[in-house]
């Protein structure tokens, strides 16, 4: 949750994903089939829910609270208790609208990610070390100790040299889903910008810049729009391409 939280604050990643379960770090020394039969089980139904394609985290959301807090000059008790508030409608709520949904339309109609694809991704895991028990793997030690190594190495080029132009964040993230998706559009982005920076300066950049805002608002308003009109109509919004 912290290394998801600080990609969207250092890193401004509007998606999050962890590219890895808890379980994989016992991996390191053991295999899985260690943990026995019933914390496996166990396990399947926790990771779907707290470990895996969360696309966001509330810690993220905490703290962009507290910097805007901080920017406004809002008692933090106040925003306490508004985001204490908060969570007790959104979970209420939200729990009841995933118990009632599934129940009346039917969950197969419904997005197939959610109610069909990401369910089964736990489970599949941990069922092949359910049924035979898994061996362990002497080379994992070495992945991992090479990308801390990798990591460290960014992170004190990155310190020390204002020219090194990679984080150990993006290395961090780069097995993610959330770069899978997003790599090409910040990329377009960061090009954009440092041309118009390089050869319009400041002022042609801050005139470019509401254009590249409306864009961002108008995507959102078109979710929203068809989310209403889906909700109101009954009807499909169109099918958006995933890389």
């Amino acid at each position: 949750v912290v290394v998801m939280a600080r990609s969207v604050s250092e890193a401004g990643m509007l998606m999050t994903e962890t590219s890895f379960r808890p379980a994989d770090l016992l991996t390191l020394v053991a295999p899985k089939a260690a943990l026995g039969n019933r914390t496996l089980v166990a396990l399947s139904l926790a990771d779907g829910v707290f470990t895996r394609d969360l696309r966001g985290n509330l810690l993220s959301t905490f703290l962009d609270g507290l910097k805007m807090s901080d920017i406004v000059k809002l008692d933090r008790h106040h925003l306490f208790i508004a985001v204490a508030i908060a969570l007790v409608i959104a979970l209420t709520v939200g729990g009841a609208l995933h118990l009632l949904f599934p129940y009346a339309v039917g969950a197969v109609t419904m997005y197939d990610w959610v109610y069909h694809g990401s369910p089964l991704i736990a489970p599949q895991f941990y069922a092949p070390a359910l049924q035979v028990a898994d061996e362990y793997d002497p080379r994992l030690p070495a992945f991992f100790g090479s990308g801390v190594l990798i990591a460290l190495v960014c992170s004190i080029f990155r310190m020390r040299y204002s020219w090194w132009p990679l984080a150990p964040l993006g290395f961090a993230l780069s097995g993610s889903w959330s770069m899978i998706c997003f790599w090409f559009p910040i990329f377009v982005a960061w090009l954009l910008k440092s041309l118009i920076i390089r050869y319009g300066g400041m002022k042609v950049y801050n005139t470019f810049r509401p254009f590249f805002l409306g864009l961002i608002l108008g995507e959102f308003s078109q979710a929203v729009l068809w989310a209403t009109l889906g909700g109101v109509w009954r009807i499909n919004a169109p099918f958006f391409p995933w890389p």
